[in-house]
């Protein structure tokens, strides 16, 4: 008796075109737009902030990207963009800058979030949210400070994919 191989061939060929074809549309990657964002959302809050009284110590600007997703296509991989900034004031508290600043980005319609134990690292931090306008998540801004005179802003973008770049 002879088999034919074709009939044990084609429900493979059928099954690996729908698996292809599952995944086919372009990964549209926001990586770009949201690091115009943080970008300029960082350089609102410090130029208000810093108003000649407080230098920038460090800004880090960079992709966040999840590559544990082994499985993943490269492109279709989990991102987002954030800005870190610390600076350093000389002749005013950290915490009142912390609540000029709670001042201003809840009369933004940020929404506050509760504050997170740091585990004695960074004894305050106050955590902001605010929605995308394009509906892709929230927009997350952090203000930490842990000391009198230190510090830090970051501002975190929404999720997206990674796109073809990167």
């Amino acid at each position: 008796m002879r088999t034919r191989p074709t009939a044990a061939v084609l429900p493979m060929l059928a099954l690996t075109a729908v698996l292809t074809s599952c995944g086919a549309a372009p990964a549209v990657s926001r990586l770009d737009a949201y690091e115009a964002r943080a970008e300029e959302l960082t350089d609102a809050l410090l130029g208000e902030l810093a108003g000649g009284r407080a230098p920038v110590l460090r800004t880090v600007s960079r992709a966040s990207i999840d590559d544990s997703q082994w499985l993943v296509p490269r492109e279709r991989q989990a991102a987002h963009w954030t800005t870190t900034s610390t600076l350093e004031f000389v002749d005013v508290e950290a915490s009142a800058v912390a609540g000029a600043l709670r001042a201003r980005l809840t009369e933004e319609r940020w929404r506050v979030e509760p504050t997170v134990d740091q585990g004695g690292v960074l004894p305050s931090v106050d955590t902001y949210r605010r929605d995308a306008s394009e509906g892709a998540g929230d927009w997350i801004v952090q203000v930490a400070w842990n000391d009198a005179h230190r510090l830090s802003v970051i501002v975190q973008s929404p999720v997206t994919v990674r796109g073809d770049e990167g």
